[in-house]
């Protein structure tokens, strides 16, 4: 960007180029502004969850009192209304491609941040195992962007209901 101003004298005008400002990423990730979105986006996520799937609802409730045919049942719903929220709003797809204890080589210049390495680690790569899990990235996030009313209070993540008599 250009900004353009009258010179001292009135008579010449002047470019002054936008300098750019130098902030380090954790001072930027770290601000209270962006912890602040970053917690009232995690609850806007877990209201999603819930409502459409009942998710907050099944991990808060004692399931220890139901049978397993009932866990199951509940378990069902779940599992629809939760991944078809995914599904809309991700698109979630596998680090590492390949099947369980299939071998894998990890190269020098690997993304150390995909892999978790456990067992025997040491040295530098290549590293070569036995895959445990393929792991999950996300290629697209769609979900709504925070209000600022979120932002001065964490939000509901699923109203109270009350049937009015």
């Amino acid at each position: 960007m250009i900004l353009v101003f009258p010179s001292k004298n009135g008579n010449e005008l002047e470019e002054i180029k936008e300098k750019p400002v130098s902030v380090p990423p954790a001072a930027i990730l770290s601000s209270p502004e962006v912890q602040a979105s970053n917690r009232a986006a995690v609850a806007q996520f877990l209201s999603l969850l819930q409502t459409h799937g009942r998710f907050v609802d099944f991990l808060m409730e004692d399931i220890s009192k139901y049978d397993d045919a009932q866990v199951g049942a509940a378990g069902r719903i779940i599992h629809q209304g939760c991944g078809a929220l995914l599904r809309d709003r991700f698109d979630i797809q596998p680090i590492q491609v390949g099947s369980q204890n299939q071998t894998v080589t990890l190269n020098p210049g690997f993304r150390a941040e995909q892999f978790r390495l456990v067992g025997k680690v040491a040295g530098s790569p290549p590293f070569q195992g036995r895959l445990i899990h393929s792991g999950w990235k996300a290629t697209k996030v769609d979900i709504p962007p925070v209000s600022q009313k979120d932002l001065a209070s964490l939000p509901v993540i699923f109203p109270a209901e009350l049937q009015v008599l």
